[in-house]
């Protein structure tokens, strides 16, 4: 058995076939700048939104979702600074701690699987090669499962969210 030290949060991504999650559309390249994809659904159209904006020198360095990705040698990494999610035009809540520990973002596909959308990220490569699926509803984010790619049986983060009430 081939064991492997990852280091959490900062896991980065490859396109991988190999997501338990179901076959995903083709993904979408992600480059510096916006990024937009979608997706049909009974619900309606699901629609993500990502910004990217590529780090430099010390920026990259002090970035803690790029360090490790610069450590490695590289000194510029890509981020995901904003992602924004709407199902039939209506916004929903997207946690910062979705998109924060993502670095060199190479593509993205979205689909419709058994009642939520499944947004798949995917990136980097090498040792540090991962895929996140994130699932989410009308109502907001769900889940989020992280995989390391040349690991693709098990994910080796999920989180998993809750939508708090607040009384009044």
């Amino acid at each position: 058995m081939k064991a492997r030290i990852c280091v959490a949060p900062c896991i980065a991504l490859l396109i991988s076939t190999l997501a338990p999650a179901g076959a995903h559309n083709e993904a979408t390249r992600i480059l510096p700048g916006t990024t937009v994809i979608q997706s049909q659904s009974p619900l309606g159209i699901g629609v993500v939104t990502m910004v990217t904006k590529v780090l430099r020198g010390d920026d990259a360095g002090s970035c803690p979702a790029s360090r490790a990705w610069t450590a490695l040698g590289p000194n510029s990494a890509a981020v995901i600074e904003e992602m924004k999610i709407t199902i039939n035009g209506n916004s929903i809540p997207v946690p910062l701690s979705v998109y924060a520990s993502l670095f060199e973002p190479g593509g993205a596909s979205l689909k419709f699987d058994d009642g939520t959308f499944v947004l798949r990220i995917d990136g980097a490569d090498g040792g540090e090669a991962y895929f996140v699926l994130l699932y989410f509803d009308a109502k907001g984010v769900n889940r989020m499962l992280v995989y390391d790619s040349e690991f693709p049986d098990h994910p080796t983060e999920e989180t998993r969210y809750h939508r708090v009430v607040s009384p009044d």
